[in-house]
């Protein structure tokens, strides 16, 4: 399990810019419609790409979802910023 955490710690320092609420959900559940797939740093626990979407709500104020596959894992990393 710490090995699991100091890698998600690596993988959060990418997003320190903004504020963000971190949540785990099945893949077949996560709504990736719409998103962006992009290359991202990945690790022996994350795969090295993201799905991206966000809004831009005001000139300097964006608000997102980062889903990032785990591997060997049914689950996803849920990244909601704003």
């Amino acid at each position: 399990m710490d090995e699991f955490l100091e890698a998600l710690s690596e993988i959060m320092e990418d997003y320190e810019d903004f504020d963000n609420i971190i949540s785990f959900e099945k893949k077949e559940l996560a709504d990736d419609k719409g998103f962006q797939e992009q290359s991202a740093y990945g690790n022996d626990f994350f795969e090295p790409v993201e799905f991206v979407k966000q809004r831009c709500h005001m000139e300097d104020f964006y608000e997102g979802r980062i889903i990032r596959p785990i591997k060997n894992s049914e689950f996803v990393l849920v990244i909601d910023y704003s």
